[in-house]
C-alpha cells in the first residue's frame, strides 16, 4: 500500500480476500468456477474494499490505498485481479507479463504517445489511473489463462520490478532454477542482494 498508512489499506484487503477464500471459494468449487463468477465476486469485494478505506481515511483525515495483484489458481486455469502496478509474471521459457499496469504511461503507450522504452524511464511511469481506497470508483482488469505445467508464477510490486531486471528475474527464477528448497531459498536470497 502507498500513501498515508498504506500498510493499513494491503492488510485490509489482504484480509478480506482471506476472508473471501474461506467463506465463498468452497462454494464455488462446489458449484464450478468460471470466470463470470470470479469476476462479479472480486469486483464486488474490491468495491467493498475502496469504500471502507475510504470511509476509514475520511474519519482518519488522511489518503491511503493499495494496489492489488490477486491470483486463484486451479489444476488448469488461473484467475488474476489486478488494481494498479504490481505485477504477476509467469515464467517458463521466458518471463511474461500476464497482467497490464494501470498506470498514466501505460495509457501512453497504449495511446502510441510513448514508446516501450521512453515509458521505462518516465518519471510518471508510477502515477496510477486508479488505486483501492484513493479513487471514486475502481474499476479492477480480469486476466485468466491456462497454467502451464512447471511454471513459476510471480507476484510482487513496483518497488521489486522497477530494481530487477527480467533477465535477473529469470536467471533466479526459472523453473530450472527452482528445483529444490535450498535451491529456491538461495535464488531469493540472491533477488534479496540485487535490492539492496
Amino acid at each position: 500500500g502507498g500513501l498515508a498508512k498504506g500498510e493499513v489499506a494491503s492488510g485490509t484487503v489482504v484480509n478480506d480476500f482471506m476472508e473471501w477464500s474461506v467463506t465463498r471459494l468452497p462454494i464455488l468449487c462446489n458449484e464450478g468456477i468460471t470466470d463470470n463468477k470470479i469476476i462479479s465476486e472480486w469486483t464486488s469485494l474490491v468495491n467493498q474494499e475502496n469504500n471502507k478505506i475510504k470511509i476509514y481515511g475520511q474519519k482518519s483525515a488522511i489518503n491511503l490505498g493499495t494496489t492489488i495483484v490477486a491470483a486463484l489458481f486451479t489444476s488448469d486455469r488461473y484467475y488474476i485481479i489486478n488494481v494498479g502496478d504490481s505485477r504477476a509474471y509467469e515464467i517458463y521459457n521466458r518471463v511474461k507479463v500476464i497482467i497490464k499496469d494501470q498506470t498514466f504511461v501505460e495509457r501512453e503507450v497504449d495511446l502510441g504517445n510513448l514508446t516501450r522504452e521512453q515509458a521505462n524511464v518516465d518519471s510518471r511511469r508510477s502515477v496510477l489511473l486508479q488505486c483501492v481506497g484513493a479513487s471514486d470508483n475502481v474499476y479492477p482488469d480480469f486476466f485468466f489463462g491456462d497454467t502451464i505445467c512447471n511454471s513459476v508464477y510471480m507476484f510482487c510490486s513496483d518497488g521489486f520490478r522497477h530494481e530487477i531486471t527480467e533477465q535477473e528475474i529469470f536467471d533466479n527464477l526459472q523453473p530450472n532454477a527452482m528445483l529444490s528448497e535450498d535451491g529456491m531459498k538461495q535464488n531469493m536470497g540472491h533477488m534479496q542482494r540485487l535490492l539492496f
